[in-house]
């Protein structure tokens, strides 16, 4: 029994909500980690327009991850395509889901801060690409939705206007899936309670945003 309850304990230290399974820590503040600019600057994604500078990181763990997703979009009027390009949309070694006209490229960047490796990725909104435009079991569903009280989320922190979806410049954030019945158009989420919407990946609007996830690697 004592053993059980010190691995319980174990799954829970640090979080404010949830386990190492799906699990919120807290927010994180840019000048103890990193700023939307300098990140930006890092892996070299120069479209659209630096915004919330100043907002912090929401600390997540997610099936034994260590994720660290931008509390509100640091830059606007920017496109899926400029994302791609930084080679910032999947996370992974593959070269993803090539856009309509667009060019190949590696979707493995990464930063260094604090001495510690971090993939740059867009967050994702279901298991499976391409997808349906509903917020399956995933990042999204599982841990953003769930700290957003507008959104009726059961880890109630921010509201919709404090995570930067219930409108305004960037409110639409650009995800990392390709719509099913689609394939050249790309997923946002948007709105007070996180509603979804597609676009081509090459549309630029003051609306759309990037909100990166840094991945921990271990």
């Amino acid at each position: 029994m004592l053993e059980m309850m010190l691995h319980a304990g174990k799954r829970n230290a640090g979080f404010k909500f949830g386990n190492v399974e799906q699990g919120y820590y807290g927010l994180v503040q840019p000048e103890d980690f990193i700023s939307g600019s300098s990140l930006a600057t890092a892996i070299g994604l120069t479209g659209g327009t630096v915004a919330n500078n100043t907002e912090g990181w929401l600390k997540f763990s997610y099936y034994g991850k260590t994720l660290y997703i931008a509390k509100k979009p640091f830059r606007t009027n920017v496109t899926w395509a400029d994302i791609y390009t930084a080679g910032a949309v999947y996370g992974n070694n593959s070269y993803g889901r090539v856009y309509s006209g667009g060019a190949s490229k590696l979707q493995n960047t990464t930063v260094v801060i604090g001495g510690k490796t971090y993939r740059v990725r867009l967050i994702k909104s279901a298991a499976t690409d391409p997808t349906a435009t509903t917020v399956a079991a995933s990042e999204l569903g599982d841990l953003v939705k769930r700290i957003n009280s507008s959104a009726g989320g059961i880890w109630p922190t921010f509201n919709s206007t404090e995570l930067g979806f219930a409108g305004g410049p960037g409110s639409f954030t650009w995800l990392v899936e390709t719509r099913t019945s689609n394939l050249n158009a790309r997923l946002h989420c948007y709105g007070p309670t996180m509603g979804m919407t597609q676009d081509l990946a090459t549309t630029r609007d003051t609306y759309y945003g990037w909100r990166p996830v840094l991945e921990l690697i271990p």
